[in-house]
């Protein structure tokens, strides 16, 4: 299956969480849109909220333009995002939102949890396209 701007979109996305050290987001993204597993379940078993999950399944269908295209892509770049190294370490942790407060090891900048994605973005945006560019070139 050839990648369009739309499925670029969505592996930018889902680099971007596992460079933030969120790949259990990917991983929630994942159960629910290809394994098909329960809302609920997926939420028990990460540990985050039913809302979380649904907010970033919704941000990728409305990245892909449909959910199956959308879960196509996931199902495709799943175990290559998996290998990614996050670039973001956390330097406490808190049972409710995984971490609290990390650092990025490529500019040592201390960010919240909230903040993590949109540093990465912003900050790094090459480091991403490098990685997308990597796992678009190995489908």
């Amino acid at each position: 299956m050839n990648v369009d701007a739309r499925g670029l979109r969505v592996v930018g996305r889902l680099v971007t969480r596992a460079l933030a050290n969120q790949m259990f987001l990917v991983d929630a993204v994942y159960l629910y849109m290809v394994k098909n597993e329960r809302l609920r379940d997926v939420a028990d078993r990460i540990g985050i909220s039913v809302h979380w999950i649904r907010h970033e399944v919704y941000t990728i269908i409305s990245l892909a333009g449909s959910y199956v295209y959308a879960a196509r892509v996931v199902e495709m770049v799943y175990d290559k995002v998996r290998k990614i190294e996050p670039i973001v370490d956390p330097l406490d942790t808190d049972t409710r939102f995984k971490w609290v407060n990390a650092v990025c090891r490529i500019c040592n900048e201390h960010l919240s949890y909230a903040s993590a994605r949109a540093h990465i973005d912003r900050r790094h945006r090459d480091i991403v396209a490098t990685h997308v560019a990597r796992i678009v070139m190995a489908l």
